[in-house]
């Protein structure tokens, strides 16, 4: 025997455990080889890769030659007969599919070996020796994947994207490999900020999902570090959700080495945001935490470079607890907006009140030199300006709207929801009235149980926020006091 490869196809990739749904594919070259039925040639590799037993489904394929459709396998060692009559010589492949595997997925990291002999079996041959056992490709751990950025919102420049993996095939000079992600995190058409340890690439991004790099020459074995900086990583993408990446190799040859690589994390989208509702309860993304404020004082909800939002709650039955007065001020502490849930709305009747009127909300408009009541909601497209650049707006939330109005006008004892929207430089907040759903198919509780709920959107800048609902986010470490409000947390 003279020369030794082998190959994971299919796009199952090199990583240890992984369950080959494709096929091995084995070479090995035999000077002298098989020249009459009868003759075997066997394949050995270290450590083992087949299923022991007598496999005739097709398992088991040579690329040339008539064979017995029966192959013997040990989990390390395969053997095929020779049916035919002409001598065989040369480089043949073995491919190794479906039940000839091993159900247990590929070997632990290492090297893999193969060593291949054939046999005269009265043929007239001198047959092949084993030889030197070589190393035909690496089954490699779970690359490493590290992003260093402020937060996971849409349009955050990271600083920083490290990679590491092993290497389990040879890349031949000027062979490209190739990180491709499912969602656009490099910038395109760059060629700085790329810094490789164990080996020296070349490269260039020719999309916004592709890095490709160019390799010098590089053994199977070696261990690779990327890192990315900028230009080279681009701001967070748009569009929301978690950020996978395959290894691949390029040109000449496509094939993946390791795929659907995590550790980069999950993008927020643009507009992405949470609140506080219910009882109180806050979503983030997939994750959903109940929590308690403390009674006979405000907490500081949440709070931004340039806003902070102020809640107190009040108790229901049990442990129910809901928001029912939220306080907005600017970051030198003017008011912005107070709002409060009306109380006795069980006795609301549309008859009883002028046209126009707040129905769920008591408010108070800044700033805080001349506050005043505003009783009457203002049109959508009218907006309350703060002399801070704070913008205020006002409208009814209901499930129709026509010409005349919000649906819910129609009800004589029903109110109607209403949100307050609060515009700052770094967040929009919505302040709504909402029934307790708690309670639903019981009207009058639910009724009785009206608060505020409060949705935080279009948030740049996450990494400056703190309060309550940034702690629960993530977005800065979570305080004791924080901490110690939290019932219960899961992820959906």
């Amino acid at each position: 025997t003279s020369t030794f490869s082998g190959i994971v196809s299919s796009n199952d990739g090199y990583v240890t455990g992984t369950t080959v749904s494709g096929s091995i594919t084995l070479t090995a070259t035999f000077p002298n080889g098989v020249a009459a039925s009868g003759d075997t040639i066997t394949f050995t590799v270290s450590p083992a890769l087949f299923t022991a037993g007598t496999h005739s489904g097709g398992e088991f394929a040579l690329s040339a030659g008539t064979w017995n459709p029966s192959w013997v396998a040990t989990s390390n060692a395969v053997t095929g007969t020779y049916t035919g009559s002409t001598p065989l010589t040369g480089a043949l492949t073995l491919t190794v599919t479906g039940g000839g595997l091993d159900t247990n997925g590929l070997p632990p990291a290492g090297a893999v070996t193969l060593t291949a002999t054939s046999t005269d079996n009265g043929g007239g041959t001198t047959g092949d020796a084993a030889g030197t056992a070589a190393n035909i490709f690496y089954t490699v751990a779970v690359p490493t994947v590290t992003l260093t950025t402020a937060d996971y919102n849409s349009g955050t420049q990271p600083s920083q994207l490290v990679v590491t993996f092993t290497l389990p095939t040879d890349l031949a000079a000027s062979q490209t490999l190739e990180i491709v992600a499912n969602r656009q995190i490099f910038a395109a058409s760059q060629t700085t900020g790329l810094a490789v340890t164990g080996t020296t690439f070349s490269h260039t991004t020719p999309t916004t999902y592709t890095l490709t790099m160019t390799s010098s020459g590089d053994t199977m074995g070696t261990a690779v570090t990327l890192t990315l900086t900028s230009p080279l990583i681009g701001a967070l993408p748009s569009s929301g959700g978690a950020v996978t990446m395959d290894v691949n190799l390029g040109t000449p040859v496509s094939r993946t080495l390791m795929n659907d690589l995590t550790g980069f994390g999950t993008v927020v989208a643009s507009g992405g945001g949470g609140g506080a509702m219910g009882d109180p309860v806050t979503w983030y993304g997939k994750h959903r935490t109940e929590f308690l404020l403390p009674y006979g004082q405000h907490s500081v909800l949440f709070q931004t470079p340039d806003m902070v939002v102020l809640a107190w709650p009040f108790a229901g039955l049990a442990e129910d607890q809901w928001i029912g007065y939220v306080v907005v001020v600017s970051n030198t502490g003017d008011t912005i907006v107070e709002v409060a849930i009306r109380k006795n709305l069980l006795g609301f009747d549309r008859t009883k009140i002028g046209p126009n009127a707040f129905e769920t909300m008591d408010i108070i408009m800044g700033p805080s030199s001349s506050p005043s009541q505003l009783k009457h909601i203002p049109g959508f497209d009218d907006q309350i300006n703060h002399p801070q650049g704070y913008i205020t707006q006002f409208a009814r939330i209901s499930t129709v709207l026509s010409a005349e109005g919000a649906a819910c006008l129609k009800e004589r004892y029903v109110p109607c929801r209403e949100s307050v929207l609060v515009t700052g430089r770094y967040a929009k907040l919505a302040i709504e009235s909402s029934s307790a759903v708690e309670y639903f198919g019981n009207e009058q509780a639910a009724i009785d149980h009206s608060h505020l709920d409060v949705q935080i959107f279009d948030m740049r800048e996450t990494h400056t926020f703190s309060g309550v609902l940034p702690e629960i986010w993530g977005f800065s470490e979570m305080s004791n006091g924080t901490r110690a409000m939290i019932k219960s947390q899961m992820t959906v």
